[in-house]
């Protein structure tokens, strides 16, 4: 335990601090640390000194600056004339790297020069008698620091064997110190990166399956998937089959839901690549979508390669070679990726690879770096034979438009959901389809409401809840835009991304198919925000809000001008060869952002997460052009979306026969 005192600068309170013998010991020998002179609040100087409990002589293996090798009486003589300044940059000097490759009587030297010369330029900082002291210090010091040494040695004879026996550390370079510890941790980051090959894949396979086994296996998962028979019963454990019969039992496996989408992973660790889907994008090219390691891709250089293996061809005269293609890979997510990011690659073969229309497997080889020949090789996509139709490729498509929209996760609002799929159906016509991703939004409450829209062929719901194994970007938004877009490639003319709490419309009151007409030469154009609040409503007694819709009374619009705001968009799908969130930067054609006066949408943020009743804050209904100020926000009304309430009403009973 470490003692402290604040004492006046009297030789009896430090002698008496310090022992009976403190007058002959050096101070270097019994002082831990000496605080040099400070001023209080009441400028009453004092001076703090620590020493050990037991009053143990304690032994320094390399002094401070500050711990100069002199005797107590000329330890207080100095302490009366240190000034302040010098303490200051004694502690600046314990503080600063820099000091510590000089030896600590340099740096006392120094910054006695430097305070003496600062309080006093006029006088020489070093006199004769001044030199001839410090000379002797030091000298006594030596001997001092010398004769503790081989106490130390001696087991600590001179006390006792009290004293704890210290060992000096050797001198050595601190810069070769430093150089070898970062070159090994520059080693040890880079083992960490590197990608480890799967212990599980078929190549490092060591004890297969015996036959046995294997057929054990088999007919143990065939027993499972195969239903019961009641008629059978009684034979169908009469004995077992023969032995020939075990290898060819079939594997039954269950019926997969095309709607529920799975993610494939290939390698170890964070996954070299996560298969989502694979599509044909034309007669010569194709698109595999999925997620990769954001690490590999930022550091490291993975690369992949097409190549395409034909189904053998009986009426062919040689059995048909691979085709191999050089792959084009695209990171469409902006950088926001996680621990994984998303990767597009496309591949593009000189010629239809199933021309012959026989079938055919596309394989996509993705290397671990341009530096290793380590891959992992996937089937990304199988086309069965006869399945090849080049007029799917070419207008007209089936539908006029089609909705793409983003992971639906959390709690949502069933009642939003309803009003966003009646008004958007109404607005986009009978030519539509809306895909829907489903990544825990979809309660039983929200399917409930989109079930009669499924039913009626004009609504899809896609499962993505797998996408939670993989760590993306807003539950992989990026992943599941891109998996629309060329799941859909050649669906319909225009596919639009925006959110489900957020309304298209149009402000001069023009037919949809007239505002595209007029955008027919672009590939691409974005869409203007109108930002409405989400919980301020016009306070009016005589109204029941419960009966109205979330667009009906949600009426007051941010005025706030002058500042960029997030922008939703269209495109024609067969021109790009990914996309994002907000726009599209890998198409092929031009994009306008000039379409505030033709086409606009409404925002009601954060109002599809609100169960219950939206409007939570209530003002008068304020006259015609005064703003309205809330949270330090200009709103002002805005009725155009209300005024259409009634016609979407009406809509919905007559198309789904809902109950409003």
């Amino acid at each position: 335990m470490v003692r402290r005192s604040n004492l006046h600068y009297d030789s009896s309170h430090v002698l008496r601090l310090l022992g009976p013998s403190a007058d002959e010991t050096p101070l270097t020998v019994r002082l831990i640390y000496l605080r040099l002179p400070s001023l209080h609040p009441d400028c009453a100087p004092h001076c703090g000194v620590l020493r050990s409990s037991n009053s143990k002589p304690l032994r320094i293996s390399s002094p401070l600056s500050s711990l100069l090798t002199i005797s107590i009486k000329k330890a207080i003589t100095r302490l009366q004339r240190i000034p302040l300044l010098e303490d200051d940059i004694f502690q600046l000097s314990l503080l600063d790297y820099g000091c510590l490759r000089f030896l600590p009587s340099l740096v006392a030297a120094s910054v006695f020069f430097v305070s003496r010369y600062t309080i006093d330029a006029k006088s020489h900082p070093w006199a004769v008698k001044l030199l001839k002291e410090e000379a002797a210090d030091a000298a006594a010091g030596e001997r001092t620091m010398k004769a503790n040494a081989r106490k130390d040695g001696n087991g600590g004879a001179g006390n006792g064997g009290a004293s704890p026996q210290v060992t000096l550390l050797p001198c050595f370079d601190v810069k070769a110190f430093v150089a070898v510890l970062v070159v090994l941790t520059l080693v040890m980051a880079m083992w960490q990166l590197h990608p480890y090959e799967s212990l599980l894949s078929s190549r490092s396979v060591a004890c297969p399956l015996p036959a046995a086994a294997a057929a054990t296996a088999r007919l143990h998962k065939s027993a499972i998937s195969l239903p019961l028979d009641p008629s059978s019963n009684s034979t169908a454990f009469a004995g077992p089959p023969p032995k020939s019969n075990l290898l060819d039992l079939p594997l039954r496996a269950p019926p997969r839901d095309p709607d529920k989408r799975i993610f494939q992973a290939y390698g170890s660790a964070a996954a070299l690549f996560v298969l989502m889907g694979a599509y044909r994008g034309g007669p010569t090219t194709f698109a595999v979508v999925g997620l990769a390691s954001k690490p590999t891709h930022v550091y490291d250089t993975p690369w992949f390669k097409c190549e395409w293996v034909p189904n053998a061809n009986a009426s062919a005269a040689s059995p048909p070679q691979p085709i191999r293609a050089k792959a084009y890979k695209m990171l469409p997510d902006w950088g926001y990726g996680r621990v994984y990011t998303v990767v597009v690659v496309n591949c593009t073969f000189p010629f239809n690879p199933n021309s012959d229309n026989a079938g055919g497997k596309l394989l996509l080889h993705a290397y671990y770096s341009a530096k290793s020949r380590r891959y992992e090789k996937l089937v990304a996509l199988e086309e069965s034979p006869g399945s090849y139709d080049e007029a799917f490729f070419r207008p007209p498509f089936k539908y006029e438009y089609l909705y793409c929209g983003s992971s639906l996760y959390g709690n949502l609002s069933a009642s939003r959901i309803r009003e966003w799929m009646a008004y958007h159906t109404h607005f986009f016509g009978p030519s539509s389809h809306f895909v829907f991703h489903d990544a825990g939004g979809v309660s039983p409450e929200v399917r409930a409401v989109l079930q009669p829209w499924v039913t009626a062929g004009r609504a899809t719901i896609q499962d993505i809840r797998a996408q939670a194994e993989y760590d993306g970007y807003y539950y992989n938004q990026f992943l599941v835009v891109n998996d629309c877009l060329h799941r859909y490639r050649h669906a319909a003319n225009w596919t639009f991304f925006f959110d489900v709490d957020e309304y298209i419309h149009l402000p001069d009151g023009r037919p949809l198919e007239a505002v595209l007409h007029n955008l027919s030469d672009y590939t691409q154009f974005t869409i203007e925000q109108n930002p409405m609040s989400s919980k301020l409503c016009v306070l009016d007694q005589s109204k029941n809000y419960s009966q109205e819709w979330g667009f009906e009374k949600l009426v007051f619009r941010n005025s706030i001008t002058g500042i960029r705001r997030d922008r939703k968009y269209a495109i024609r799908a067969k021109n790009a060869y990914a996309t994002g969130v907000h726009m599209s930067e890998n198409v092929i054609g031009k994009t306008t952002h000039d379409t505030e006066d033709m086409i606009r949408y409404y925002h009601y943020h954060n109002s599809i997460n609100t169960i219950g009743e939206p409007c939570r804050e209530f003002v008068p209904m304020p006259p015609p052009g005064n703003v309205t100020w809330f949270e330090k926000i200009p709103y002002v009304y805005d009725g155009n979306m209300k005024r259409l309430a009634g016609t979407i009403k009406d809509f919905e009973k007559q198309t789904i026969n809902a109950t409003i």
